[in-house]
């Protein structure tokens, strides 16, 4: 059977989506990707098939779309914004993809809606798999009804606007229970999955001077792929901590120079990527912004985490960090279920330090990170996700049962 894959450009949609890809692959189903051009060259050379669709730009780059995404406020124009790249001519190229290629089913990220659409058209069953911490539905559903539904009278589509189509027949949600806001109310279409964490895409390995390191806690740092480059915070947190009895390894993003950190502290080391799959067996504590491929990570390696939300889903993922107890959080304005945030031009290195200290002195944290850990490792993994979608590219629905 064969599989359109489609997701927005950059490491934090598309690596969620490769182990899937890579199971389909070794049950002898044939996977393509449909993205934009900037990420097309990085699936050639993990080995896998993929097409250039939509505008060109990538998620963390200085290119227009990705400047108006990261100049966004925290108040879910995000999803906006991606609905309106939908509409920018990844539909018919879809469609067109479809028509030629003739896939069973498409397996869109969430937040990539061309795919969907161009199912629905092409009348091919769609799944949809969560990448983040999404809001809940109604929210979502306030944002983007109306400019959707633009989208979908341009397509040729009749309006939606109970959003009844927007998770096609098969809802992956990998969002393990503990991290999911209270009263979120499940579709009758969702099956739960296990995250899968993906981060060997740049052929890196660990760096040479990790087994020199001195016998003492190794704590690190990173803002992910999107938010790296956020002024003062990477350098606030080196302030925080250094000198005191730990290491602190802080990775600045394949797209930043580690230089422009200036002189180091003694105890500090940065690179511009690690893979966190290698390099957490080793760690003792996490500080990161809160995007939910780092968080998973972390939890995957039972890591208490101390958290410095920005925008996207981190606030809610801090907010959970806080109230199940594997985290602290720095964020301290915003309303459910945008907030809260952190101002970054305010960062107090002092309360980094104090927190970082509470994370290794402190053993209820990691306690409630190794609970989080046994709650992910017990959810269904790649093959139940691979039985889902050869279900659904045989049925048109989710036929198989819930483990």
């Amino acid at each position: 059977m064969r599989f359109l894959f489609t997701s927005i450009p950059g490491t934090g949609h598309i690596h969620p989506l490769i182990p899937t890809a890579q199971a389909l692959i070794s049950r002898g189903h044939h996977v393509m990707f449909a993205t934009a051009e900037s990420s097309v060259g990085l699936l050639h050379r993990l080995g896998l098939e993929a097409t250039p669709v939509g505008p060109n730009w990538l998620e963390g780059s200085d290119d227009p779309i990705s400047s108006r995404l990261l100049a966004l406020n925290n108040r879910g124009g995000g999803n906006l914004l991606f609905v309106e790249i939908a509409s920018m001519g990844a539909i018919p190229q879809l469609v067109d993809i479809c028509a030629e290629w003739r896939p069973n089913a498409i397996l869109s990220e969430h937040a990539e809606f061309a795919g969907r659409l161009a199912g629905e058209l092409a009348g091919i069953p769609v799944a949809v798999q969560l990448v983040a911490n999404a809001p809940p539905r109604t929210v979502v559903g306030a944002l983007i009804a109306a400019e959707l539904d633009d989208v979908r009278v341009s397509v040729g589509l009749t309006p939606d606007p109970e959003l009844r189509q927007l998770f096609g027949q098969l809802y992956l949600d990998c969002v393990p229970p503990s991290l999911m806001l209270p009263g979120v109310t499940p579709l009758p279409i969702a099956r739960k999955v296990r995250p899968t964490v993906f981060d060997t895409s740049g052929g890196e390995t660990l760096p040479s001077w990790i087994d020199r390191l001195p016998d003492q806690p190794i704590v690190y740092a990173s803002l992910g792929t999107v938010f790296n480059r956020t002024a003062n915070v990477l350098e606030t947190i080196i302030e925080a901590l250094a000198n005191e009895p730990m290491t602190l390894i802080v990775t600045t993003g394949r797209n930043r120079d580690p230089g422009e950190l200036g002189d180091l502290p003694q105890n500090v080391r940065a690179e511009r990527y690690i893979p966190q799959s290698l390099l957490f067996p080793r760690c003792s504590a996490v500080i990161t912004h809160g995007g939910f491929n780092s968080v998973i990570a972390a939890l995957q390696h039972a890591l208490p985490m101390y958290l410095l939300p920005m925008s996207a889903d981190q606030p809610r993922n801090a907010l959970r960090a806080v109230e199940v107890g594997f985290g602290l959080s720095a964020g301290d304005s915003g309303e459910p279920p945008f907030g809260p945030v952190i101002a970054p031009e305010s960062l107090d290195p002092a309360k980094i330090r104090l927190g970082v200290r509470r994370l290794l002195d402190e053993p209820t944290f990691a306690s409630a990170a190794a609970a989080m850990k046994v709650e992910v490792d017990q959810m269904p993994g790649v093959d139940y996700v691979v039985d889902l979608l050869e279900g659904l590219a045989k049925d048109g629905r989710t036929t198989i049962r819930k483990p």
